[in-house]
């Protein structure tokens, strides 16, 4: 994880492998960093954050859920516990 604040404004990268986050408390600061990281490398941006390994992200406007509902699918699944 890496952050950096000016001023204000705090971004918050957050890397695994080749995936990261961004995050920040000022979109301009979140625009910045795209724009500077296409510059050295062949990015693609996903928009909104729905999933990131394997833990689903979804949003309201006061907080954010995170669920591993498929996970526990599949764990259940695989030791035949899914329908009992």
């Amino acid at each position: 994880m890496f952050t950096k604040a000016i001023g204000e404004c705090i971004v918050v990268i957050l890397i695994y492998v080749d995936d990261l986050i961004i995050t920040s408390s000022n979109l301009m600061g979140i625009a910045k960093l795209k724009k500077l990281l296409s510059k050295e490398f062949d990015i693609k941006d996903l928009e909104k954050l729905r999933y990131f390994l394997g833990i689903k992200v979804a949003n309201s406007n006061k907080c954010m859920f995170l669920t591993q509902r498929k996970c526990i699918l599949n764990l259940l699944k695989e030791i035949g516990k899914l329908g009992v």
